[in-house]
């Protein structure tokens, strides 16, 4: 375990954290801190990028906007979401959300718009390419699921290379002869918001499927409920564009 008083680097005081492997360690302040200073540091390219203009014989400057932004700037803190808990990287994924949005704003021209048309349109941003989307997901949005998702890829490991993790039970919650480490409170916390998600998102595509809007009659609409034998969606009832999902 590092020095906690006395080390040099704290100027004789507490060392609030370290790095490993990249990922800091330590304090929960300092920790966030330390990661909003390298959020703001890895996404100073975005000037530059939003400065790219089309040449004469070439006009694809905003193409290569978007897949900088995309592929590049929009991906810096996702190893980060993966190796530290959510309460270290909240304030460290809101500050490159805002950052990351402010340059989609600027290189699609929607700035000049009202704050509800704004907010709309970096909404759609936000969806992944097949859903009409750009692909800049948002690190907010992701970061429990990228915690709990290297806990499932690597805990099995762990236990198999090192014999004393093999009586770990991180699914334990604390009790009155029992008090569980608060990664694992964490950790399970995370779970447990990813599931009632995933039980949203079941719903509301249930809803979908089950839902049939009618657009036959001009200028009106209306919807109806399938049967819920029929498992079968709305747009393959009748024929277009008489249904609609």
């Amino acid at each position: 375990a590092p020095p906690t008083k006395g080390h040099e680097r704290a100027g004789g005081g507490t060392l609030l954290g370290i790095k490993v492997l990249g990922a800091f360690l330590g304090d929960v302040g300092w920790c966030s801190a330390q990661l909003v200073k390298r959020v703001r540091i890895a996404l100073e390219p975005l000037d530059g990028i939003i400065q790219l203009r089309d040449a004469p014989s070439l006009d694809i400057a905003q193409q290569a906007q978007h897949c900088l932004m995309r592929y590049c700037s929009n991906t810096t803190l996702v190893y980060f979401l993966r190796t530290m808990p959510p309460s270290m990287t909240i304030e460290a994924a809101q500050e490159h959300n805002r950052l990351v949005a402010s340059a989609f704003h600027r290189i699609v021209g929607s700035e000049a718009g009202s704050p509800a048309q704004c907010e709309r349109a970096l909404r759609q941003a936000r969806l992944p390419v097949k859903l009409g989307g750009l692909g800049l997901t948002s690190m907010a949005a992701i970061r429990r699921a990228a915690w709990v998702g290297t806990w499932a890829l690597v805990w099995t490991p762990l236990r198999q290379l090192h014999a004393p993790f093999r009586a770990v039970d991180i699914t334990a919650e604390s009790a009155a002869d029992f008090q569980q480490l608060s990664i694992f409170t964490e950790l399970q916390e995370a779970h447990s918001t990813l599931l009632d998600d995933y039980d949203y998102v079941a719903r509301t595509y249930e809803q979908y499927d089950r839902q049939v809007f009618d657009y036959c009659k001009p200028g009106l609409w209306s919807s109806r409920r399938l049967p819920r034998e029929h498992g079968i969606r709305g747009h393959d009832v009748g024929s277009p564009p008489d249904f609609f999902l």
